[in-house]
């Protein structure tokens, strides 16, 4: 077990890209206090960054590790806890928010093109358009809708349009949600371009961001 694990290649992080912090929770105790897992580049302690989608501008005043040691950066792939500057309100801050690069800001969408791998379905159960489940997103939790696009044959490597599917499928397929997402496509940031999706209780699906709409009010 020990050389199997040994073996197995630790996922790439970039720690020279733009910022990616996806929130998990947050207190206030006389400051405002972030928790979350750093995705993509280095936070540093000192600096300010833009907190997506209220696009609200946090700085780092004091930086802890899982160890609650005071640090003076993290590193990819690191879970902290950040004192914030510039934020009272601690209801401006929720689940599912990121911490971004001022100079490259993560995308806000509610639907989105995806190529989703359906696992196993509850027998006699199927997959059709105006399907409704619970998405889990990096830190989001929320129900969504699916419309299918194409069932994907990936032997012939053909697509072809179809009413339902079931156990197994490949599909591709476009997500709705009703609340805004910060997300990336799969591509640029599989942290937080991947996703999967659940059914009383099951897990019945993974899945991936190919593109999305951009969200407007």
């Amino acid at each position: 077990m020990i050389e199997l694990l040994d073996s197995i290649e630790a996922p790439k992080r970039n720690d020279t890209g733009p910022v990616r912090l996806s929130v998990l929770d947050r207190y206030k105790e006389k400051n405002l206090y972030i928790m979350g897992k750093l995705e993509n580049g280095v936070l540093k302690h000192g600096e300010t960054y833009t907190l997506m989608p209220n696009k609200l501008k946090i700085e780092v005043d004091w930086l802890f590790d899982t160890e609650e040691r005071g640090v003076p950066y993290a590193k990819p792939g690191e879970s902290v806890r950040i004192r914030c500057k510039g934020v009272d309100n601690e209801n401006e801050v929720t689940r599912g928010n990121v911490l971004c690069s001022n100079d490259d800001l993560c995308a806000i969408f509610n639907v989105f093109e995806a190529e989703i791998q359906v696992l196993e379905l509850q027998e006699q159960q199927i997959i059709a358009n105006g399907f409704k489940c619970i998405l889990h997103f990096h830190t989001y939790i929320e129900e969504c809708t699916i419309d299918i696009k194409c069932e994907i044959d990936r032997q012939k490597k053909t697509e072809k349009k179809v009413k339902f599917v079931r156990s197994q499928a490949r599909i591709k397929a476009f997500v709705k949600t009703n609340n805004p997402l910060c997300g990336e496509k799969y591509e640029r940031f599989p942290q937080l371009g991947r996703f999967s999706m659940r059914f009383e209780g099951m897990t019945i699906a993974i899945g991936k961001i190919l593109k999305y709409k951009p969200y407007t009010k």
